[in-house]
């Protein structure tokens, strides 16, 4: 490599000079200058060492220039990079990069780039075209230590040394006392953590935390606050709001719009106060409104205006459900309240220990025409109609209709007789009784063709009338007195209460029939023209009862019998001596035999007949007795027993009589006979031969009798039975 050493060289122009070959060095001793008046073509530069320890400009063959690097990013006509260089090239660079200034040996090394000037003077960054070349600058002011940002010429913005922002002023207060207009956000003096906006020296908008009557933001137009945010509210059309959310306006209106409602003023849900009216709008056709608590809907009013509690479905205007039963509709003449429970399901008005409970019931002229109340001093309930009470029911349960103090448990009307007791039921009736109209009570059959009035009337005296009949039907008279088919019951004499019943025509009287369930026992009593008919109508007797005992039975043959007999032939008086107190017919089997023992075991009898009729206490007897064969017979006195009842125990033998009639076979036949005390048998008396032809004292024997005897007689005696 060879060297040269050259003061000055000076070629003429248009000529070309070849310094040096391939790897040469030229030196540019210190203070000599390199000079070049042309242009120098075809320069590659491998580095430019100013001081000859390193590279200080590197220009290559596409005219890139390095300071302080030799390599360059990518496109950029200039690359600066700092100490600490080394790092990899940036990885992409905008094809409209001019310059880049870098400091990228390591992750956390900074690079700046220092504009410097005096130190009230100011460092600018012009940032130009080729028409303008500061039309748009940065400049550092130093004298009060700003930076201001100019678009087209003009500053645009502002930071203050205090840290305040200006957009479009450069007053720290654009809105009190000037005619800036911008913006600004300050944090020094009494403006601390303020924002501004101001239009010709009147606040637009102003954000400021530290404000002695609390506002934090407050937005104007036209010199006249529109909104605040205070430290305690959000004021809308009003700088002083009372509540977390004030809106002031004439007719204020929140409206809530969405992409499917749109955005119309008659869209989407809306709050809004017109004059001291509030109105809460869902203005969507097919829209609800719901409100819930606990993320759970507790109401809703459906787009048909009906209200739901509890219900998302309402079946009326107003639909309170605990549970769902299921029902899809109710009636559309009672759908304006509709109360759902699958259990129990109730209403409660709630009052104060002495208040009243209503429900009214109004129309057009009168807005409480009915009433149902509670009142909760007395614990009582009434019932209004026609704006006057018609019915109470008092504490004690008893019920008042047409009378605010009943003394039944059912009482209609107020009544005139004074009691605090009437039982069950006490009616007045609505005036004295002259039409059906004004009976107590009318009762009437299903199908409606047939009905009973029931009442007082002017006399005292109650009655029931059927509607179809012109008569009473039953009335009882003031008088005790009872009348069936007739409205004056006739008593049948002096302090006799009497039933009367009428009958439907001149020649029948009324009657009284009593009957058991299927009918097949029944007794009537009725008159007519041809006399009184008293007795049964089927196969049974008809009794006569005094002091619960049967006296008098009329068997349904026609046989009557009385237990105590009947007296004859003595008016009403049930004199002894007159009364027919027995009567008894019937049969019996007499026996001939003995008195002495033996008996007549060994007698056969050919016929034997016995008939008895007993009249009172006297019994008389009908006797045929015929002996067939005597193998053995007792001994002693001859008889005849099994008398059908006892003889009496005085003086039988005088109270009785006996007549034989007829006698056969007999060795000494019997003529009498004798009936002694307190016994069931007849001696048989004979005439002794010796004796008179009256006497009868021989009391005939058993040797008086052969095996063909027979005897007929007769016997009357008194009995005690």
């Amino acid at each position: 490599m060879s060297e040269i050493k050259v003061n000055k060289l000076s070629p003429r122009s248009g000529t070309a000079v070849t310094l040096g070959d391939s790897g040469d060095t030229f030196t540019i001793p210190s203070g000599a200058t390199l000079a070049i008046a042309g242009s120098v073509t075809g320069f590659t530069s491998a580095g430019i060492d100013d001081n000859a320890t390193s590279v200080a400009i590197t220009i290559n063959s596409s005219e890139q220039v390095g300071i302080g690097t030799t390599s360059f990013d990518q496109d950029a006509k200039l690359t600066i990079a700092g100490s600490g260089s080394g790092g990899s090239n940036p990885s992409s660079i905008n094809a409209n990069t001019v310059a880049t200034f870098r400091r990228t040996g390591g992750t956390s090394h900074v690079a700046n780039i220092s504009v410097l000037s005096g130190t009230t003077g100011a460092s600018i960054l012009n940032l130009g075209d080729r028409d303008d070349e500061d039309i748009g600058s940065i400049t550092y002011n130093h004298s009060d230590n700003s930076m201001a940002f100019t678009t087209n010429t003009s500053e645009k913005m502002r930071t203050t040394s205090a840290g305040d922002l200006l957009v479009g002023t450069t007053s720290t207060n654009p809105g009190i006392g000037n005619t800036n207009t911008g913006f600004s956000i300050t944090n020094g003096g009494g403006q601390v953590g303020n924002i501004a906006i101001s239009q010709n020296g009147n606040y637009s908008a102003n954000f400021n935390r530290n404000t002695s009557d609390g506002t934090v933001v407050q937005i104007s137009k036209d010199g006249t606050v529109k909104h605040v945010i205070t430290t305690t509210g959000l004021g809308i059309g009003t700088s002083a709001p009372s509540r977390t959310l004030s809106v002031f306006d004439t007719t204020p209106i929140i409206a809530l719009q969405n992409s499917t409602t749109g955005q119309a003023s008659n869209d989407g849900f809306q709050l809004q106060l017109s004059s001291d009216d509030g109105y809460v709008w869902n203005y969507e056709s097919s829209g609800h409104t719901l409100f819930g608590t606990a993320n759970t809907e507790r109401m809703r009013i459906n787009s048909s205006g009906n209200v739901g509690i509890g219900e998302t479905a309402p079946l009326g205007l107003l639909h309170v459900k605990t549970a769902d039963t299921g029902a899809s509709a109710v009636s559309g003449n009672a759908n304006e309240f509709v109360i759902e429970n699958t259990g129990n399901v109730g209403m409660t008005i709630q009052s104060a220990n002495d208040g009243t409970g209503n429900l009214y019931f109004g129309d057009v002229a009168n807005g409480s025409v009915g009433r149902v109340s509670y009142d909760h001093s007395n614990n009582s309930m009434s019932f209004n109609t026609n704006a006057a009470e018609r019915m109470r029911i008092k504490s004690t349960g008893k019920i008042g209709i047409g009378t605010s103090s009943p003394d039944a448990v059912l009482q209609v009307g107020a009544l005139g007789q004074s009691g605090s007791d009437r039982g069950a039921v006490a009616i007045k009736t609505v005036a004295n009784y002259t039409t059906f109209g004004q009976a107590g009570i009318y009762i009437e059959e299903a199908s409606g063709s047939e009905g009973y009035y029931m009442g007082v009337d002017v006399s005292g005296g109650m009655f029931f009338n059927n509607s179809g009949a012109a008569g009473t039907t039953l009335y009882l008279a003031d008088d005790d007195n009872v009348g069936i088919n007739t409205a004056a019951p006739n008593s049948i004499g002096s302090n006799i209460t009497t039933l009367e019943i009428t009958g439907g025509s001149t020649i029948r009287t009324g009657g009284v029939r009593i009957n058991n369930s299927d009918n097949t026992i029944a007794a009537s009593f009725y008159g007519s023209n041809t006399g009184a008919t008293f007795g049964t109508e089927s196969n049974a007797d008809l009794k006569f009862v005094t002091n619960n005992n049967e006296r008098v039975r009329i068997h349904s043959d026609g046989v009557m019998s009385a237990v105590n007999g009947i007296a004859l032939g003595v008016g009403t008086a049930n004199t002894a001596s007159n009364v027919l107190n027995d009567y008894e017919e019937g049969t019996w089997s007499p026996a001939l035999t003995t008195d002495g023992g033996g008996g007549n075991s060994g007698v056969t009898f050919g016929a034997r007949y016995g008939s008895y009729t007993k009249i009172g206490n006297q019994v008389t007897v009908h006797v045929y007795v015929d002996l067939d064969a005597v193998v053995a017979f007792g001994t002693g006195n001859a008889i005849i027993s099994t008398l059908p009842f006892t003889s009496t125990s005085s003086n039988s033998q005088y109270r009785s009589g006996v007549s034989i009639g007829y006698t056969l076979n007999w060795d000494e036949a019997p003529v009498a006979g004798t009936i002694t005390t307190n016994s069931t048998y007849i001696y048989l008396r004979k005439h002794s031969s010796t004796d008179a032809q009256s006497n009868y004292n021989d009391i005939v024997v058993v040797g008086d009798m052969n095996a063909n005897s027979a005897i007929i007689l007769t016997a009357t005696y008194e009995t005690d039975a």
